[in-house]
C-alpha cells in the first residue's frame, strides 16, 4: 500500500496500517491546491508493480538473465519513448498505447510530461468494454465489408474469454482494428486535452481518420 496524502496524518496512517499491511509513505501528490508532486507515489508504485507483479509473471527471471538493463513495464517504456521523441523533435507530442485491459495517453506539452490511464479499455482483456462502450454501429462503420452485428459482438466477446490468441482471420484482423479506430476515437478527448494549436507540419505523425 502507498499513501500518498496529508504529511501531518502519516503517523496516523503508520500506525493503523502497518502492523497489517506493506506500507510505503511517500511525499503527498498535491502538498498546495497549485503544485502536484506525482513523481514519488509513481516511483513507489512502479516498485511494486515489479516486485509483486511482474517478478511472478511466466519467463520474467528468463528475461531478467537476458538483459543488464532494468526491464520497466510497458506503459513506462511508451512514456519513456514519447518524452525522448519530444526532445529530439523539440515538439510537443502525444502517443496512444493500447494494451490488452488498458489504454494509456501520453503527451509532452511545452516539455512537460503528461499520462492517463482509460482503465478496462483494452483489446483483449477489455475488449467487451470497449464494444459496449464504442456501441456496435459504431465498430461496423469501419470494417470494409459487411457483416451482422451479431458475429462481430460474438467474435469480440469470444476475445474476451481467449485474450491472448491472435486474429486468425482476416475478418477477426479487420474487426479488432475496426475496434482499435473506435478506441482512439473514443479517447481522443483525452489525448487533445490541454494540447495547445500545433501547425500539421511540426506533427510527428497525424491520424486524422479517426475524426469519421
Amino acid at each position: 500500500m502507498v499513501y500518498a496524502g496529508n504529511k501531518d496524518a502519516a503517523p496516523l496512517v503508520r500506525d493503523t496500517l502497518s502492523e497489517g499491511f506493506d506500507l510505503k509513505v511517500v511525499e503527498n501528490l498535491r502538498p498546495t491546491l497549485e503544485r502536484e508532486v506525482l513523481e514519488p507515489a509513481r516511483t513507489a508504485i512502479h516498485e511494486l508493480f515489479m516486485s509483486h507483479v511482474m517478478a511472478h509473471a511466466p519467463g520474467y527471471e528468463k528475461l531478467r538473465s537476458w538483459v543488464d538493463a532494468d526491464i520497466v513495464p510497458t506503459p513506462a517504456a511508451a512514456g519513456r519513448m514519447i518524452e525522448v521523441l519530444a526532445y529530439r523533435h523539440r515538439a510537443n507530442l502525444f502517443g496512444v498505447d493500447i494494451g490488452g485491459a488498458t489504454t494509456d495517453v501520453f503527451s509532452v506539452i511545452d516539455g512537460s510530461f503528461h499520462r492517463s490511464v482509460s482503465a478496462n479499455l483494452g483489446m483483449s482483456y477489455s475488449a467487451g468494454n470497449v464494444l459496449i462502450e464504442a456501441g456496435v454501429e459504431n465498430v461496423l462503420r469501419w470494417l470494409p465489408f459487411k457483416v451482422p452485428w451479431h458475429q462481430v459482438a460474438d467474435r469480440v466477446f469470444t476475445k474476451l474469454i481467449n485474450p491472448t490468441t491472435v486474429p486468425r482471420t482476416f475478418m477477426d484482423l479487420q474487426i479488432e482494428q475496426a475496434l482499435a479506430t473506435e478506441l482512439m476515437r473514443e479517447r481522443k478527448p483525452l489525448v487533445a486535452d490541454g494540447m495547445p494549436p500545433v501547425d500539421k507540419h511540426e506533427c510527428v505523425g497525424v491520424a486524422s481518420y479517426v475524426d469519421r
